[in-house]
């Protein structure tokens, strides 16, 4: 009686142009739990919008007044350039003061 073996294809030729393997059902096994099967790869960037949109249902690209969609034109990421227009707008140009740490509360939870 000749062994069993399990004939696997596969979808490329591997170095030495082999396009299928014979292996025993043990080295069968033991190699494709070393194999990850493929998965639909996710994105790996989310666009800030959606993100928002996902945790706070908050579409930020939707006009308050008519409804329409948002253009994004700039993002400003120098300081400069940030406080000329937050200037420009009538603003603040810095952020709230830092607030003193509060004494933590005691709890009495024997009375």
């Amino acid at each position: 009686m000749l062994p069993r073996r399990v004939c696997y294809r596969l979808k490329h030729p591997i170095a030495d142009r082999r396009t299928e393997l014979l292996l025993a059902p043990t080295e069968f096994l033991l190699s494709s739990m070393a194999i990850p099967p493929a998965v639909a790869k996710a994105p790996t960037r989310i666009p800030w919008a959606e993100l928002l949109e996902r945790v706070f249902r908050i579409d930020v690209l939707r006009c308050e007044r008519c409804g329409g969609r948002i253009m994004v034109l700039a993002f400003l990421t120098e300081r400069a350039s940030v406080k000329k227009v937050l200037e420009h707008l009538g603003l603040p140009t810095t952020g709230p003061p830092i607030a003193r740490a509060r004494t933590p509360v005691e709890f009495d939870f024997d009375s």
